[in-house]
């Protein structure tokens, strides 16, 4: 196997043609672009998708404001606002395509075509995660109770201090001037 390297290494720098019996490298799969045309479809077509998912989202609030589930609707408006960014961000980079494709500029037309998608996978993610929100019936449990206990603290900010001596010093004020 030592010998094998060895002559394959001389005669690559001796010019000479490489053994039969060596292994070629394998030629790299060819990646192509799609056409300016099939950029434009699918932009569009990514820019619908994800205004369906807004509209699903509104659906959603629009059935938690009538159910008056404000965790709920808390939470669907959180992922609304950052799906409504995406969008924004989304309809831009299509807009900055159509410019990039007019300019027969085609390597920036890819970047904003990547910037299009990854927009779109970030709206089916936060379509899910909200079609995932909890509301106030969807939390788990049962009767909860809380009590509280107040330790006794000498010297007690909140409250005036009684002086316990009769040695005739007077108690600073409290810290608060409320009761």
């Amino acid at each position: 196997m030592l010998m094998l390297s060895a002559l394959l290494a001389l005669s690559l720098l001796a010019g000479a043609p490489a053994p039969a019996h060596a292994a070629a490298p394998a030629a790299a799969p060819e990646v192509r672009e799609p056409s300016p045309a099939q950029m434009r479809k699918e932009a569009d077509e990514s820019s619908a998708e994800m205004k369906g998912a807004i509209k699903k989202v509104l659906g959603l609030i629009e059935k938690a404001r009538a159910q008056r589930d404000i965790v709920l609707l808390n939470c669907l408006n959180e992922k609304l606002s950052q799906m409504k960014a995406l969008v924004r961000v989304a309809d831009q980079a299509n807009l900055n395509l159509q410019e990039f494709l007019a300019k027969d500029q085609v390597e920036g037309a890819v970047h904003e075509r990547r910037k299009i998608a990854l927009a779109e996978e970030k709206v089916k993610g936060l379509l899910g995660e909200a079609e995932t929100c909890l509301g106030e019936n969807g939390g788990g449990g049962g009767k909860t109770t809380v009590s509280v206990s107040k330790p006794d603290y000498p010297g007690d900010p909140t409250h005036i201090d009684t002086p316990s001596g009769g040695d005739g010093l007077e108690t600073p004020p409290s810290a608060s001037p409320y009761n």
